[in-house]
């Protein structure tokens, strides 16, 4: 969960930012990283699948939020990356 710790804390800094600052001419957006686990689950990555679904709803929520001042919010939900800590998942 300190994953979700980090993600709240950069979303008000985030906030705070422009609303300190005249940003009129430029775009507001923001992404978060979640995971396609979210989507899919994962009985043996319970904590990460909590993780990244936590995630995507705090996602969903700040668009929600944020739509009315002109700041959109993405998040990306990549696949699977065939790495060499990846092993334990072909394993399986």
């Amino acid at each position: 969960m300190l994953t979700m710790v980090g993600v709240a804390f950069e979303a008000h800094e985030g906030r705070e930012c422009h609303n300190q600052h005249d940003h009129s001419s430029s775009i507001k957006k923001r992404k978060n990283m979640t995971s396609v686990i979210a989507y899919l689950g994962n009985s043996e990555l319970l904590d990460h699948t909590a993780t990244k679904g936590t995630i995507l709803a705090f996602t969903r929520g700040l668009a929600l939020q944020l739509v009315n001042r002109g700041i959109q919010v993405n998040g990306v939900a990549p696949g699977p990356m065939d790495t060499t800590g990846s092993g334990f998942f072909q394993q399986q």
